[in-house]
Formats: structure tokens, sequence, C-alpha cells
């Protein structure tokens, strides 16, 4: 039992690894193409108070992806009755940030125009700002 414990451990410590190194190397440069996937687990009032809960998240089916490559979109995703369907808006950032300290890494997306800001932290959670007094947060998976 004890075997299977430190077996599985070292599996979680090496999944966490893979995806700092994964993290890291394309935080360093925007010339590595890559789609990032988010899904959306919590959103806030501009007060931190909760304003969906877990189910009207759900069945929302809020995401952003995220495409990389020779320039950078946004897809804000979510379900519209009216359509009955998941649709999406596109929105191309005016500047990509990277914090990368000995504390934090953090690739941020800004729509200035909006006030849209998404932030990516290396263990793949995020948030997002709509610019309109609402945050989300999640957890993002990375796709070459």
């Amino acid at each position: 039992m004890e075997k299977m414990k430190r077996s599985r451990a070292l599996d979680l410590e090496m999944e966490m690894k893979l995806n700092f190194l994964l993290i890291g190397a394309l935080m360093t440069s925007t010339s590595y193409a890559a789609t990032y996937e988010c899904k959306v687990e919590k959103k806030y009032a501009a007060d931190l108070s909760v304003i969906q809960s877990k189910e009207e998240v759900e069945k929302s089916k809020f995401k952003i992806i995220i495409k990389e490559g020779s320039k950078v979109t946004l897809d804000r995703c979510s379900f519209a009755p009216s359509q009955n369907a998941v649709t999406c808006d596109t929105l191309e950032p005016d500047r990509v940030e990277f914090t990368n300290t000995q504390f934090v890494k953090i690739k941020k997306f800004y729509v200035t125009k909006s006030q849209y800001d998404f932030q990516i932290f290396e263990n793949l959670v995020f948030v997002e700002n709509n610019g309109r007094g609402a945050i989300a947060s999640g957890k993002c998976i990375v796709g070459l």
C-alpha cells in the first residue's frame, strides 16, 4: 500500500514537472503556436460575491479558447438558448504580457477598448475580468 502511494506521488510530481516545462516554454515566446481551452468553474460579481451557482455555470457552458500563432485570439463562448447552441465572440488582445519571477509565472492578455483581461497562471488556473464587473475563474488545458 505504501509503495502504491509513493508511486502515485511520483506520477503526480512528474506530471506537474511536465506541465511547468510546457507552460515555461509557452510563456517565454508567442512564436510557439498553442491553444488553451479554459473552462469557467466560478463566476463572481465585482464585490466577489458568487453571482452564479455551480449548476448555472455548468448549464451556461462558459469557456474561453485562446489561440496563439501569428496572431492571438480569445474566443469567449457560452450557451445561447435562443440558438440552442454554444456561440463564441472573438476578441483580439492589444497586448500580451508575461510575469516571470521566482514566485509567480503569469501570462496576461489585455483588450484595452473593452477593459477585458485574462490571466493564466503556471498551474493553468485562470482569472478572467470581463471589464463590466464580473470575474470568472477556472482551469485550462493546453493543446498544441
